[in-house]
């Protein structure tokens, strides 16, 4: 098991990478109320690794957003169902929706749901029909840097990540 995959498997958070790679990382603070709040670094081992994660404050711009995945206008139904992911659920909408193939997968999702329609989620990944925020991350050194990253709330870390990307791009894309 690669560091990161202890590291993860340790904090019971459920994604992996094969190793870690960095010698520091980045915490990304949610509301300002988190137990770690007058702390600027912390540190966490896994194996023989000891990671320190530096606070990198955010600035949030929006709160209660939902039905994000309306905004999904990038394929339509027909496009999206012509995915390896979607097989199964081709022949379904393709019988039961023909005449909405031509439409922008998120409006398509958007009315199943409003039409009390179940299948709307089958499209969606656990996360997807939950209530999110919007946050950037200021333009800093810190911004320009890449490695892991964890985002924390109320003391805990809920998310730990790796970016190739600058972290700025990676948290200020949405």
């Amino acid at each position: 098991m690669g560091g990161v995959e202890l590291l993860r498997s340790s904090l019971g958070l459920k994604m992996s990478f094969s190793k870690i790679g960095y010698k520091t990382a980045y915490f990304l603070n949610c509301p300002t109320h988190t137990k770690i709040r007058g702390n600027t670094v912390f540190y966490l081992k896994a194996e023989e690794h000891e990671l320190q994660f530096t606070r990198v404050p955010l600035t949030f711009l929006e709160h209660g957003l939902k039905d994000i995945f309306a905004r999904k206008n990038n394929k339509t139904v027909h496009e999206t169902l012509t995915h390896k992911r979607y097989a199964l659920l081709a022949p379904l909408v393709s019988r039961d929706h023909a005449a909405h193939l031509n439409m922008s997968l998120g409006s398509f999702l958007f009315e199943l749901k409003c039409a009390g329609n179940p299948t709307y989620k089958r499209f969606l990944n656990a996360y997807g029909d939950q209530t999110y925020c919007q946050f950037r991350m200021d333009s800093s050194a810190l911004s320009l840097k890449k490695g892991l990253y964890c985002y924390c709330l109320e003391g805990h870390i809920v998310y730990l990540g790796r970016t190739f990307d600058p972290f700025a791009k990676r948290v200020n894309q949405g």
